[in-house]
């Protein structure tokens, strides 16, 4: 794979090859094997994000997608120039996909904001945390694995930006399952956070009955 991905690489980037490209990644997902998906994965990271419809792609490609680890690989090497060239575009991707009307999305949203974390070429980390900030504050159970992974990249990667924004999301929350939410998730976050999280959440209302 590796190989193939150093040859197809140059090839893949050209802004002429951006159509050829695209129409290969979607022949190889097509196949619906591990490896050609992964390499459908890589193509479509290799396009310019200004060439290419890949926000759609994309979103349907993650929906026919059960494997966790295949979608969250899908969603970290799909969006790599997206994440570097146009992060406003990515920012905006990641807004449409936490609208509340589409929960469903949330999950690979939170994915997608874990690899732009992780990935030392994106740099508008503020901005990210403002686009996440209603799902953090929601924290629907059937996401918290998702969140508990989120909240635990982004205090690698700033403590104090992490703690400052979570203080925001939990103070300003009237939403009682919000505590609730944090309380259940911090046993499993950095030690320092977690006793952060439990000043915050203390003396918060369990739940509204």
């Amino acid at each position: 794979m590796k190989q193939i991905e150093k040859e197809l690489s140059p090839l893949a980037a050209s802004p002429e090859n951006a159509d050829a490209t695209v129409a290969l990644a979607d022949r190889l997902w097509d196949e619906a094997w591990l490896e050609t998906r992964l390499l459908a994965a890589f193509l479509l990271g290799s396009v310019s994000p200004e060439e290419a419809p890949l926000v759609a792609r994309i979103t349907a490609w993650t929906s026919q997608v059960r494997d966790a680890e295949l979608r969250s690989r899908l969603l970290d090497a799909s969006l790599v120039r997206m994440r570097k060239e146009a992060p406003d575009m990515f920012l905006q991707m990641i807004g449409e996909w936490l609208r509340p009307e589409r929960q469903r999305l949330w999950s690979d949203a939170m994915r997608a904001a874990v690899s732009a974390i992780r990935d030392p070429s994106f740099g508008n980390l503020p901005a990210l945390m403002e686009a996440l900030e209603p799902a953090v504050q929601a924290a629907p159970v059937d996401i918290q694995l998702d969140l508990e992974e989120l909240i635990t990249a982004l205090y690698d990667s700033s403590p104090t930006e992490t703690t400052f924004f979570l203080r925001q999301v939990i103070t300003s929350s009237e939403n009682p399952m919000t505590a609730v939410a944090f309380r259940r998730m911090s046993p499993s976050l950095p030690e320092e956070l977690k006793e952060s999280i439990r000043e915050l959440v203390r003396g918060k209302p369990l739940s509204t009955g």
